[in-house]
């Protein structure tokens, strides 16, 4: 059978900013209106530099996938601020800024700026912003920070969007990244409090401030494993919180979360903090939104596996989003990827990650592949005089997913579905069905096995394995009933009408296996089309 699947390798990715050299053009300072030879007052030193990228909760140990490989524009500075505030009353002591262009130093790790600001003795916080010009209404944001008398106000600060997505390559509701060269806005960034306390000579008063990007990226990853081309219709990503919803201007989390230094692992993840008004206890339907990638024709193809080549052709869907938390209150769920591949049904699947924060990239694979499975529909209550018998599907190929596998009833009742998955192409080693196990509960985003019914409003199937269908319309294949981990069944219940009906069963199995020992997992989706008539 030719299907694709989806494989559970999501990574969020602190990104690594690749500074560069700034020519100075224009700027404004204010150092505390001190003069040249003041004697209890010293010029600091102060190097913007990229936010030391290591691996964050969810990567894997020796992973170390950042932005710095995309274009320069992701990594560009045109405009950036520097304030200081006075840590004994938590007023603003000062602030430099400037406007210029930054030549690329993208092979350079170490590639910094250094600015200079004059301040009496004592100990601040300095914080650091780029491209806010970029935001909307970005010179208001501009006079608001440096009008933040105290650190209270500051702190206070929320950046709107543009509206629901902040990607210009839409094609409508068009947002401020991406899209053509010419129309890239450069991406706005702020930092941590950065504590440093300014000596006197001989001390050096030198500091780093690390820049964070104020949003996330998502890239939707395609592998064909196929020997002929696909073509790729439209990607739907799905749960993001709209752009247009306020986010805070500094970072968020203790110890300087999104920085990631010193290269260690955080116990837990952290999901994205927003201001109180714009994160209510039930994320509201209207809060959410999908970010629909529809490439353009010469992105639409994806060339067959090459003759002999160990790995499938890949291309890359890239989309800029707003930090975003889809599994809070009664509508979240997490962040679930539409995919949409001609020829072949839409599939809807579970991504494992219910939110992204400022900063990350997720890497979301796909894998077209051929996996032999064996679909066998069996009715079980028939009328006098008809024999009964299993209808099945891909007992020698595979089942052919080009188009939907249908069965028409020939009466109401009891329908037995059994399944069996003998190959999967890429995997080498052994693999097996999860199924739920039994009195567990299910946490947003963990998947497992599940049959999805997507009905009308005349309702053919009422229960699956015995369960009402107006209750709930997914069911999780439970554990108990899937056996040999590559095969199982589960049960539908269609009644009798008295006109036309027909329903869809969507069956996803999830597949566990190994790589360098290493635990994965795929989803595997079957499309069932069930009519109660003969077209």
């Amino acid at each position: 059978m030719r299907r694709y699947t989806l494989y559970n390798q999501l990574m969020a990715v602190a990104a690594g900013l690749c500074l560069c050299w700034l020519c100075v053009a224009c700027g404004e300072d204010r150092g505390g209106d001190l003069p040249d030879d003041d004697p209890n007052s010293c010029v600091v030193t102060i190097t913007l530099r990229t936010s030391r990228s290591a691996r964050p909760p969810q990567t894997k140990a020796g992973e170390t996938i950042t932005w710095e490989n995309d274009d320069e524009y992701e990594r560009d500075i045109t405009d950036w601020l520097v304030v200081a505030y006075d840590d004994e009353n938590a007023e603003l002591a000062g602030y430099t800024s400037r406007n210029g262009t930054w030549t690329p130093g993208i092979n350079n790790p170490d590639s910094h700026t250094e600015v200079e600001m004059k301040l009496p003795l004592g100990k601040y916080s300095f914080y650091a912003f780029a491209n806010l010009q970029s935001l909307e209404d970005g010179k208001s944001l501009y006079q608001k920070i440096t009008g933040a008398h105290s650190l209270a106000d500051l702190s206070e600060v929320k950046i709107l969007g543009s509206g629901m997505s902040i990607d210009t390559r839409n094609e409508e509701k068009k947002g401020k990244f991406g899209g053509e060269e010419a129309s890239r806005e450069r991406i706005p960034m702020s930092s941590y409090a950065q504590k440093y306390t300014v000596l006197s000579a001989p001390a050096e008063n030198k500091l780093e401030i690390p820049l964070i990007r104020m949003i996330g990226k998502v890239q939707v990853e395609i592998t064909n494993n196929l020997d002929k081309s696909i073509t790729v219709n439209q990607l739907d990503i799905m749960n993001l919180r709209k752009g247009s919803l306020p986010i805070w201007l500094l970072p968020w989390g203790n110890e300087n979360y999104l920085e990631f230094k010193d290269d260690k692992d955080l116990e837990e993840p952290l999901v994205p903090s927003f201001p109180k008004d714009a994160n209510p206890s039930v994320v509201s339907l209207e809060d959410l939104y999908t970010e629909s990638i529809k490439p353009g024709d010469n992105e639409k193809e994806i060339q067959a596996k090459p003759v002999d080549g160990e790995n499938g052709s890949k291309r890359a869907y890239i989309r800029y989003i707003p930090e975003t938390n889809a599994a809070v209150g009664e509508n979240g769920g997490g962040i679930h990827l539409g995919v949409e591949i001609e020829g072949r049904p839409r599939t809807e699947h579970l991504t494992g990650f219910d939110f992204v924060r400022r900063n990350d990239l997720l890497v979301i694979p796909v894998l077209i592949t051929n996996i032999t499975t064996k679909l066998e529909v069996a009715e079980q209550r028939l009328p006098i005089g008809v024999y009964p018998t299993a209808l099945v599907y891909g007992e020698k190929t595979g089942v052919q997913i080009l188009t939907p596998v249908e069965h028409t009833l020939q009466a109401a009742g009891d329908l037995s579905i059994r399944f069996e998955i003998s190959r999967i192409e890429g995997v080498t080693g052994d693999f097996t069905i999860k199924g739920l196990p039994q009195d567990e509960t299910v946490p947003e985003t963990v998947k497992f096995s599940s049959i999805q019914v997507k009905d009308d409003d005349k309702h053919l199937i009422t229960a699956v394995n015995g369960e009402d269908c107006d209750k709930k319309q997914r069911f999780y294949l439970p554990e108990a009933s899937v056996k040999e981990g590559k095969k199982g069944s589960f049960t539908i219940h269609t009644q009798e009408l008295g006109g036309k009906a027909e329903a869809t069963v969507i069956l996803t199995l999830i597949i566990n296996y190994y790589v360098d020992q290493e635990k994965q997992e795929m989803q595997i989706p079957y499309t069932i089309k069930i009519r109660n008539y003969k077209q």
